[in-house]
């Protein structure tokens, strides 16, 4: 039950940060209407449950192959969430920039709405067929090399060597999606209201550095119960 808390919470503040789904979720929210922002979302959704059953199929195969093939990968894999957790801890300038550039977006819109430009979320939505919107998300999603590296991770830190349960990889390949779906359809609702807009990207640097225990916290976990 730890690691399935562990897991979802991870998950849960990976969405949260500035990443390719945050931003075009924001994107979105600020230049379209809110039906085409939930067709984003779904598609997003989609591209999570692609992910993380493609990812478990891949960690169980390497599993049954080789017992040191797999504590290699686990080993890397816990390499990798450490190096992750080091940079949402220690953030870059280039992070810290992206950061600003998000502000900066919110800022640019919300003066482009104050200068009364009309039409502006209908003649958008009126260039993209009705599919363009979850085909984006969907995209989006699936084509996130890092998401590749950060699922191959943290699944290599669960899966034991016999496989997961057929229903502990129902809870994950369906449980998920869909937490991605209810947030992002939150986030797009409250991105429609300036002063939460303004909220949301100001803590950011805190859902990082939470982020960042989380993972150190369940990297150590993992490689207790493995070893110890």
């Amino acid at each position: 039950m730890e690691e399935i808390f562990f897991v979802f919470v991870i998950n849960f503040l990976g969405m949260a940060l500035p990443g390719p789904d945050f931003l075009i979720v924001l994107r979105s929210s600020l230049i379209r209407s809110k039906s085409y922002v939930l067709r984003v979302v779904f598609g997003i959704g989609l591209g999570l449950a692609f992910h993380v059953l493609i990812m478990l199929l891949a960690v169980e195969t390497l599993a049954k192959l080789s017992n040191l093939v797999f504590l290699c990968i686990q080993i890397v894999g816990s390499g990798y969430l450490l190096f992750l957790a080091s940079k949402l801890l220690f953030p870059s300038k280039k992070e810290q920039a992206k950061m600003l550039e998000l502000t900066s977006l919110e800022k640019n819109f919300d003066t482009l709405k104050e200068q009364g430009k009309p039409g502006i979320k209908e003649a958008s939505l009126a260039r993209e067929p009705f599919l363009g919107a979850f085909l984006e998300g969907f995209l989006c999603n699936i084509l996130n090399v890092k998401a590749i590296f950060f699922f191959l991770s943290l699944f290599s830190q669960i899966v034991p060597a016999t496989g997961l349960s057929q229903g502990l990889k129902l809870v994950y390949i369906i449980g998920i999606p869909l937490l991605g779906i209810a947030w992002f359809s939150w986030l797009a609702w409250v991105l429609y209201l300036p002063i939460f807009r303004k909220y949301m990207l100001r803590f950011q640097g805190t859902l990082m550095r939470v982020m960042g225990i989380f993972i150190v916290a369940f990297a150590f976990f993992t490689v207790y119960s493995t070893f110890f």
